[in-house]
């Protein structure tokens, strides 16, 4: 289902291809500049930009970069959200975040997780700040250190405990431990979930997660006391 944005960038592009067959090639940037500038989410933003680049009309790096990023092309988003941060001394961090996830995309763990710790050290105000803890902690599994990504996604949670991505870091810890089939660690991080944010949104999966843990386990009173918990939940 398309949303507006989707729609309007859409729009945009068709305008845009009109203007190019009048003639009017000014007229048709406009509108291919229109939809990179104000829908960068959305598919006909990223042909608008090919178009653009095609015609050497001059595009902010950043916008260049998120399109490029929302459409899949991690390479050239990543090209252009350094040729910005190089250009932008006064940058807010927040390419950053983008850097390190087209590098997780693409595979390069290593850059990924550089660029998550130049917004860690640098940058500690950004709005991309609980996602770079995240984000380096994926960098870690995906490298088979799932040790050191246990460790970063609770750390996270520990030293902030009221951002929002906090029980979204403990549910990856636990979920981790579960797929290495750890499933005791598992129980209690889950549990441990569950008891810090009783009112979250991972609460109620967290208690059957930690149930089935221990079922599997062989521990069936643990298993029951963490459903019986669940249904008390729900019922409440």
């Amino acid at each position: 289902m398309r949303t507006k944005d989707d729609q309007r960038a859409k729009f945009e592009y068709l305008m845009g291809q009109a203007y190019l067959k009048w003639g009017k090639p000014e007229e048709a940037h406009k509108h291919f500049l229109e939809a990179v500038n104000r829908y960068p989410k959305a598919w006909y933003a990223y042909q608008s930009l090919v178009e653009l680049v095609e015609a050497g009309v001059e595009v902010d790096e950043y916008q260049r970069g998120l399109v490029d990023y929302y459409a899949g092309a991690y390479w050239p988003a990543i090209r252009a959200f350094e040729r910005y941060v190089e250009s932008n001394p006064d940058h807010t961090g927040d390419a950053y975040y983008y850097i390190g996830f087209a590098y997780l995309a693409v595979g390069s763990n290593e850059l990924a997780m550089s660029a998550f710790d130049a917004l860690l050290e640098f940058y500690p105000t950004s709005g991309y700040f609980g996602h770079a803890w995240l984000g380096k902690a994926r960098a870690f599994a995906n490298q088979g250190r799932h040790d050191e990504a246990l460790s970063t996604y609770r750390e996270f949670a520990r030293r902030y405990p009221g951002h929002e991505l906090a029980e979204e870091a403990l549910w990856r810890a636990a979920a981790l431990s579960e797929a290495d089939k750890d499933y005791d660690e598992a129980a209690r991080g889950y549990l441990d979930l569950q008891m810090r944010y009783p009112q979250g949104t991972r609460a109620a999966p967290a208690l059957f997660q930690a149930g089935l843990c221990y079922y599997r386990l062989d521990e069936g009173e643990e298993a029951v006391e963490a459903w019986r918990k669940l249904l008390n939940t729900d019922q409440g």
